[in-house]
């Protein structure tokens, strides 16, 4: 991770840029590269495409092989890995950003606790209404069953963790949405589909598509229709609860 760190502080200090710009430049050219019209185009030949890439822009096709590498040790060794969420937090989220958002990332072993209590081996729908690099979704991807089909839906306000947590699905190899958004009042502001191109024959091919307004009002109303079923029983507690006198001092 500090190499890549490394790399994008001196790609940013080359373009006269902040590094937060940086970041941001990063994630589009990632996900310009997955774009599945690209993928399409090349008959998902990804030597012919990251070739081309690497002509657009040699220091971010650096970053991407780094990114790609670094991914794929930590899905061998963890199942999971959040680059995109690790880098942000290292470097780009400032103490300011933080408060004023709410942006305290939560680690992953708490994701993965999470991901306990509401896991159900019933295929469906899994969502995040403040998804961050997309996280928690991942520790449910860990556990569950790849025979069986999961979409995941992610919300998220700040463009910057919608575009991290679309990277971290299509890497992952979910398939799902990730919408650009204030989950409390339902507007949109963007959206991306991904990994549609597994679907519904399995492939080895990634890819992200940015989606209308239009399609992305479609999915929903085809969520709503297909997933009826809440992701786990609520829990009863029938327990009568028992009142007692608390003392602070002894006598």
């Amino acid at each position: 991770m500090k190499r890549a760190i490394d790399k994008l502080g001196a790609y940013a200090c080359k373009i006269g840029k902040d590094f937060s710009i940086a970041f941001e430049e990063m994630l589009d050219f990632f996900i310009e590269t997955f774009d599945t019209d690209r993928v399409m185009r090349h008959e998902c030949n990804y030597p012919a495409l990251l070739a081309e890439r690497k002509q657009d822009n040699p220091d971010m096709f650096e970053l991407l092989v780094m990114w790609l590498e670094l991914t794929t040790q930590g899905i061998k060794k963890n199942g999971a890995y959040d680059f995109f969420g690790t880098m942000y937090e290292e470097v780009v989220k400032g103490k300011f950003k933080s408060s004023s958002m709410g942006q305290f990332f939560t680690p992953l072993n708490l994701c993965q606790v999470m991901a306990e209590l509401i896991y159900s081996p019933e295929m469906q729908t899994v969502n995040d209404c403040s998804c961050g690099s997309g996280r928690t979704l991942l520790a449910h991807f860990m556990k569950s069953d790849k025979t069986k089909f999961y979409y995941y839906y992610a919300e998220d306000l700040d463009p910057i963790c919608v575009k991290m947590c679309a990277l971290n699905f299509m890497i992952h190899g979910m398939l799902g949405q990730v919408v650009h958004h204030d989950a409390l009042k339902q507007d949109f502001l963007g959206a991306y589909e991904v990994n549609e191109i597994k679907w519904p024959i399995p492939t080895p091919c990634c890819s992200i598509r940015k989606i209308s307004e239009e399609e992305y009002w479609n999915r929903r109303d085809w969520l709503v229709k297909h997933n009826r079923k809440p992701l786990a029983e609520p829990i009863v507690d029938n327990t009568k609860p028992e009142y007692a006198n608390l003392s602070l001092f002894n006598f």
